[in-house]
């Protein structure tokens, strides 16, 4: 919570670095009884909003992506928060549907936890998968802090990552430290 620099890398070339600075994350536990209170099944991630302009580098989708399920690899790269650059399985189709600066922001950043979770292709569990991570570009109003209103929420799941913050490695290659 509040970390000023997220890194993420895997060996199949994500590169990212975002600042979840004066941000928290949510937990999405399954446990939806307080008035209110919502989410997705199955559960099992922590998510939050990271800073809209704060994204920078190459991020190797390699599980799914929301609209198109599985995919081997989709390259989006970053600069000060949006997408300016994608490439791989579904790269045209996605340009397509990224018709605003707003759309190509960067949304969310999620960790999953759910160790029941496996690859399906729907991005709702695949993004649960304990030790992955997703980025997703889009709207984040619904999230802590989040500020940037679009048409569309779309998570693109990376499996195997590392991800450190603030320089402690708390994912390596996929495994909770």
């Amino acid at each position: 919570e509040g970390k000023d620099k997220i890194h993420i890398r895997t060996k199949k070339g994500t590169d990212l670095v975002l600042s979840m600075k004066n941000r928290s994350f949510e937990q999405d536990n399954g446990i939806y009884v307080d008035e209110g209170s919502c989410g997705n099944l199955p559960a099992g991630e922590l998510c939050g909003a990271p800073v809209e302009d704060s994204a920078n580098g190459t991020l190797v989708v390699d599980g799914s992506m929301a609209p198109f399920g599985k995919v081997k690899e989709l390259r989006l790269e970053f600069k000060d928060g949006k997408v300016i650059s994608i490439e791989g399985d579904h790269a045209e189709e996605l340009k397509k549907l990224l018709k605003t600066d707003n759309d190509k922001t960067i949304a969310e950043l999620g960790i999953g936890t759910n160790m029941n979770a496996k690859l399906t292709g729907n991005v709702l569990e695949d993004e649960k998968i304990l030790g992955t991570i997703h980025i997703a570009i889009g709207d984040n109003t619904s999230y802590p802090g989040g500020k940037n209103k679009a048409n569309i929420h779309f998570d693109g799941v990376v499996l195997k990552p590392t991800l450190l913050a603030d320089g402690m490695c708390l994912i390596k290659d996929g495994k909770w430290l």
